[in-house]
């Protein structure tokens, strides 16, 4: 068995020979490969760059392979959160069937993948006032437009949700195969929606007031800042921005990240270039704060919920949309850097012949985001006019009626001015 074993040429040899075996026409196609590297691959810059490919792939095809695992999972993987009397089945909502609500049309948002909603009958008037929400919120203002009907004021109360937050996120699960993440969403896309719900209701409304909140106050401001404002169609007679973070509130952790000396590029590099842009850095453990406000006797409904037996609420909770995770991504992190130091650097210039703008802010200390006197300060010299403060972060988010009391008389006096009606 050894002279067996000895007498197979070492694989040395059998390489040897098949080599030799060869035509030298047949070698002529490894000569590319036989040829030394050029001197550039042989430096710390090859090895770098090499890296940051590397890194870059490998993130995307994690996310990719999240983004199929969502759309697998379908209406499954919509955490959902209810919390009674505050929650409305959503199919009665819709159809008017909840609390004397209107019914309401959902027109999908083709180009942006938002949704944008309208009453199903809509007042002759031709006036609207059209609510871009913020981060993590979704429409749900469904009593209010109960409240102004009887009133006899006839505006009609649209509201958008985008592609990765409420209806359009639900439908952007079921028909992408590689859907957005939940709340995967950059400022210029927010400001995208409301151009695209704009154009979908311009031959409906041939006036609307565009009422925005916290982020997407920030993405109309952008929008006004750049050659995109004239996509603004000429219905649109005034934006009404309400605590927009143009600046962080001192001691904010974000206003922390912003003031620290990580240079913006650095967190554009992370963002766009290695891709870890959709990357979760953290999440509410619930929504409890949405709901509940603490008082002397323990836990309450906020006050601006309408439920059965309180009739003064302006919204109620769509637990089908409004899930328990709020999550903070990298990008967020990313785009705030950028957009609250270019603010602070003056480099946001408005545009001509766009639209009035008018921004109100909360200077009590329980404000939970906006730095107000700053805002306050860089908006006025951007060309916007104060409307009057309120004492919320989100006007229609009160927790007492007072609170509620004060918003609304901004909102009726801007009512006046852009869309000529009076609010009494």
């Amino acid at each position: 068995s050894s002279a067996c074993i000895f007498s197979v040429p070492p694989p040395a040899d059998l390489h040897g020979r098949f080599f030799k075996s060869l035509r030298p026409s047949m070698l002529s196609w490894l000569s590319p490969m036989a040829s030394p590297l050029p001197a550039w691959a042989a430096t710390p810059f090859s090895w770098m760059l090499s890296v940051v490919v590397t890194t870059a792939l490998a993130s995307r095809a994690c996310f990719l392979v999240a983004r199929i695992r969502l759309h697998l999972a379908g209406a499954a993987a919509a955490v959902q959160c209810r919390y009674c009397d505050a929650d409305q089945d959503e199919e009665k909502l819709y159809g008017g069937s909840v609390q004397g609500c209107p019914a309401y049309d959902k027109v999908p948002l083709p180009r942006t993948g938002g949704t944008v909603h309208i009453p199903r009958e809509r007042a002759e008037s031709g006036l609207a006032i059209l609510y871009l929400p913020g981060k993590g919120r979704v429409f749900n203002l469904f009593p209010l437009q109960k409240q102004i009907r009887e009133q006899g004021v006839k505006i009609d109360v649209v509201g958008v949700d985008y592609c990765a937050y409420g209806a359009g996120y639900e439908r952007n699960v079921r028909e992408r195969w590689t859907p957005r993440l939940l709340y995967e969403m950059r400022l210029h896309e927010m400001s995208d929606a409301l151009v695209e719900a704009l154009e979908v209701t311009s031959g409906i409304y041939r006036k609307v007031l565009v009422v925005a909140n916290s982020t997407s106050g920030v993405s109309v401001l952008n929008l006004l800042s750049s050659r995109a404002a004239k996509n603004i169609p000429a219905m649109v007679h005034g934006f009404w921005v309400t605590n927009p973070v143009v600046a962080f509130k001192e001691g904010h952790f974000v206003n922390a990240i912003v003031d620290a000396s990580v240079p913006t590029w650095l967190w554009t590099f992370f963002d766009r270039v290695i891709g870890l842009g959709p990357l979760q850095l953290k999440s509410d453990a619930d929504n409890e704060w949405f709901y509940f406000s603490e008082t002397d006797q323990g836990k309450r409904f906020k006050e601006c919920f309408a439920m059965p037996g309180h009739s003064s609420g302006v919204m109620v909770g769509v637990p089908c949309h409004q899930h328990a995770a709020n999550p903070m991504r990298f990008l967020h992190v990313a785009e705030i850097v950028q957009v609250t130091r270019a603010w602070a650097q003056g480099r946001y210039k408005r545009q001509e012949s766009t639209p009035p703008v008018w921004f109100s802010l909360n200077y009590k200390a329980d404000e939970w985001h906006c730095g107000a006197s700053k805002t306050r300060e860089l908006l006025s010299a951007w060309g916007a006019v104060e409307a009057g403060s309120i004492e919320t972060h989100e006007e229609w988010s009160f927790e007492t009626a007072v609170q509620w009391e004060i918003a609304l008389s901004v909102l009726k006096g801007l009512v006046s001015k852009t869309l000529s009606v009076e609010w009494k």
